[in-house]
């Protein structure tokens, strides 16, 4: 068999592997569109295959998935512009490299849609991405971290959809991010929320915050960008979340990395919590039904020690 050969077959692999998960409700269908998007880099080409499982299983069980299709296939075209942005250009090596390029990414992403820069997943809609940013807050409320009396910050808070959900829930909804385009269109859209702020940080630590400020951080979808610069990078968020959190502050990851290792994730998160006095509750739980980030929910357990960072703050 030519190679030609096997990689077809090895895509078709890939692609029937989508729709089974999809089936088996492991996926929602806007992650199996996502997914197919991302594998095809088409969105015509991601409808024809699910219409040839279709045809060639005599179901029509798959309409949704094209019907999804065609009524984002803006959205889905947007999708696809942005994924490409960021597999289709060479990242440079370097942490202080690596940062810049995500924020460039980042800041055309924005300008393409909204929506799609932080899930791509929402497809550009509007209601697919409340829809998912309120099962994420739900989760939180059911998890017992929220509160009136709570200060929240967000590591890589894109539009600010969190901010605008948390702000009826806690005292403080703070969002940072490396891109300066993403923080202007979430101070935008949170306009006239007493108790949310947002800032532009370095992507390198948490500076700009004193010690025992917050009861919360959180990153949802924002870790694996970390983990790509290295994991040295991903150690000193791990040390300046410890020095900014309140003693039993919750540090709470949804998706650590992209590297599709469920067991290596839970290895590195073990390894750093041990580091840097987290307490692991959630080793990699995946609780959401319309989105399949993994959590990793991490409490802080021991008095700060030397180790902390020594940097000043403002």
């Amino acid at each position: 068999m030519s190679r030609a050969a096997n990689d077809d077959r090895a895509e078709h692999g890939r692609h029937r592997a989508i729709l089974e998960a999809w089936t088996d409700k492991r996926l929602s269908s806007s992650i199996a569109v996502m997914e197919l998007l991302l594998a095809t880099g088409d969105a015509a080409r991601a409808s024809a295959i699910i219409e040839q499982q279709a045809k060639s299983e005599g179901t029509a069980r798959y309409d949704a998935l094209v019907q999804l299709l065609r009524d984002h296939r803006e959205g889905c075209d947007r999708a696809v512009a942005i994924a490409l942005r960021f597999d289709g250009a060479l990242a440079p090596n370097g942490v202080a490299e690596r940062v810049a390029w995500t924020k460039e990414r980042f800041d055309e992403a924005v300008a393409t849609s909204e929506e799609a820069s932080v899930a791509l997943y929402s497809l550009g809609d509007a209601d697919l991405l409340r829809a998912a940013t309120d099962e994420v807050v739900r989760a939180m409320l059911g998890w017992e971290l929220l509160g009136r009396g709570k200060d929240v910050l967000e590591i890589g808070c894109g539009i600010g959809r969190f901010q605008i959900a948390l702000s009826p829930h806690v005292r403080t909804a703070v969002g940072i991010d490396v891109s300066s385009k993403m923080i202007g269109v979430a101070r935008r859209r949170a306009a006239g929320l007493a108790n949310v702020r947002f800032e532009v940080c370095s992507g390198l630590d948490l500076a700009g915050f004193q010690d025992d400020v917050f009861d919360l951080v959180h990153a949802v979808d924002s870790m694996p960008y970390l983990v790509e610069a290295g994991l040295e990078l991903v150690a000193a968020h791990f040390r300046e979340v410890a020095r900014v959190l309140r003693r039993e502050g919750e540090f709470v990851m949804c998706g650590f990395s992209y590297r599709g290792d469920l067991s290596q994730d839970r290895a590195d998160v073990r390894r750093l919590s041990r580091d840097y006095g987290f307490d692991v509750v959630f080793d990699g739980v995946s609780p959401y039904e319309l989105w399949n980030g993994h959590v990793f929910r991490l409490r802080r357990c021991t008095p700060k020690g030397p180790a902390r960072s020594m940097l000043s703050h403002r």
